[in-house]
């Protein structure tokens, strides 16, 4: 997989179409659904952004995946658990700079091109992170979500 070619790809997307993040645990952060957007309150979901070149990627990684997350722009991300539309197994793409992760099981730094799972339901977050650095964030729909 050419990491270099994704964070040049996925820059240009949140340059020309992403929307400031709205999360209460986050601040300064650029974000663009690919494909579908959960709307967090109303179980429902509405059309993100289409992307053939990110679909492709998300799904050599994870088959059976619904949503896909694209944010960059911030450094920090406060500790949380992801939100109910979410399956507990999440897998991220960390792009371009570093990142300090933090998660229930302890800290590690994450470096251009890895590639990480976990369970989303976990408290995690970013506590120090390079300006530049850009996050892929996929799930599959939790089934209990209603």
């Amino acid at each position: 997989m050419d990491f270099d070619k994704l964070y040049r790809h996925s820059k240009n997307l949140l340059t020309r179409h992403g929307k400031a993040d709205k999360s209460s645990y986050v601040c300064d952060r650029c974000i663009l659904w690919i494909g579908k957007q959960p709307l967090f309150t109303k179980c429902q979901e509405i059309q993100g952004h289409e992307d053939s070149y990110i679909k492709a990627i998300a799904t050599e990684i994870y088959p059976d995946h619904d949503y896909i997350l694209i944010a960059g722009g911030n450094t920090e991300i406060g500790m949380h658990r992801d939100a109910s539309y979410a399956a507990p197994e999440s897998i991220s793409i960390n792009l371009g700079g570093m990142a300090y992760w933090e998660y229930e099981q302890g800290c590690k730094w994450l470096k251009h091109g890895d590639i990480t799972r976990f369970n989303c339901k976990k408290l995690h977050g970013i506590l120090e992170a390079d300006c530049d650095r850009i996050v892929i964030a996929i799930w599959k729909r939790n089934p209990k979500w209603k």
